[in-house]
């Protein structure tokens, strides 16, 4: 007999998934349309992780819960691509810090424009209170989930 998973258990998570996808695909070909089809979800991930004054790779590494290793890679690859540059670490010389460039900064302008209009779409879609009841849920679950 063929496992075609229809006796999984249809659940919220299935939908939470979907949705969080939906939106992910729909952002992310949004990126490309503004010139950035380069970038991945692993990529923006790294991205938002540093801040405007810069970041060490072991703090952009603890914020996105992976390995050093694991950030050195993708850190790596921005560098190449333009989006990031390291420079040393004022306060530690033996550090790198890392810093946006032109172009991530570019990127980063781009991503809270797509943004935005996507959380406007929602709002069309769904209504302004709808809206923001099913934020304040999707918080509370979070948050419930944590515990």
């Amino acid at each position: 007999m063929a496992d075609d998973g229809s006796d999984l258990v249809d659940h919220v998570g299935v939908d939470l998934w979907f949705a969080s996808l939906a939106y992910e695909q729909a952002m992310f070909a949004r990126v490309a349309e503004h010139g950035f089809a380069d970038i991945s979800v692993t990529d923006s991930e790294i991205l938002v992780a540093i801040p405007a004054g810069g970041a060490r790779m072991t703090d952009v590494a603890r914020a996105r819960r992976v390995t050093k290793q694991a950030a050195q890679e993708r850190i790596k690859s921005l560098i190449a691509r333009g989006y990031l540059a390291a420079e040393p670490d004022p306060e530690d010389k033996r550090a790198r810090r890392l810093i946006h460039t032109d172009r991530g900064h570019a990127l980063r302008a781009a991503l809270n424009g797509i943004k935005r209009q996507l959380h406007r779409e929602v709002e069309d879609r769904l209504g302004r209170e709808a809206t923001a009841r099913l934020r304040d849920q999707l918080r509370d679950l979070r948050a419930r989930l944590a515990e």
